[in-house]
C-alpha cells in the first residue's frame, strides 16, 4: 500500500515539475526568439528576423507581436503574398485592429476585390469616421465602381 502511494505521489510530482519547467522553458525561448527577431528587424537583417519570428509563432501561434513584425518585414521586402497571408492571420487574432484592416483593404483593392475592400473600409469608418487612410480607400472603391459603371454603360 505504501509503495502504491509513493509511486502515485512521485508520478504526480514528476508531472507537476515537467509542466512547470516545460512551460517556463517555452516562455523563455519565445522571449529570446522575439527579442532576437526585434534586434534583427531594427538592424534590417530581415531574413534572420523572419526565422526568429517564425520560431516565436511555433511556440505561440497567437503572438500578435511576432505576426505584426512579420507583416512589416514582408511589406518592406516586397513579399506581398507572405505579407497578405500574415495580415489575414493577424485579422483573425485581432479583429478590432484598424491598421490591419486597412492594410488588407489595400491589398483587396489592388486585387479589384471591391466587396472585401468595402467591408473592411466600412468597418473602420464606422469606428473612426475621419480616418484618412480609410477615406482614401473609400475613394478608390468609388473610382473602381465608376469604371465598372462606364463598362456597363458601353455594353
Amino acid at each position: 500500500m505504501i509503495n502504491s502511494f509513493c509511486i502515485k505521489y512521485l508520478a504526480v510530482l514528476c508531472f507537476s515539475l515537467f509542466l512547470i519547467f516545460g512551460c517556463s522553458t517555452d516562455e523563455k525561448k519565445k522571449e529570446t526568439f522575439l527579442s532576437d527577431g526585434k534586434a534583427y528587424f531594427e538592424n534590417q537583417e530581415y531574413s534572420k528576423a523572419v526565422i526568429q519570428l517564425k520560431n516565436v509563432t511555433k511556440i505561440d501561434p497567437r503572438s500578435i507581436e511576432a505576426y505584426t513584425l512579420l507583416s512589416e518585414i514582408h511589406l518592406k521586402t516586397g513579399e506581398s503574398r507572405e505579407a497578405f497571408s500574415v495580415l489575414l492571420k493577424l485579422e483573425q487574432l485581432e479583429p478590432e485592429n484598424m491598421e490591419t484592416k486597412l492594410k488588407l483593404a489595400t491589398f483587396y483593392l489592388l486585387g479589384k476585390q471591391v466587396f472585401e475592400t468595402q467591408s473592411r473600409v466600412d468597418y473602420v469608418l464606422s469606428k473612426e469616421p475621419v480616418n484618412i487612410e480609410a477615406l482614401y480607400l473609400h475613394a478608390g472603391i468609388l473610382s473602381y465602381k465608376k469604371e465598372e459603371f462606364k463598362k456597363i454603360k458601353e455594353v
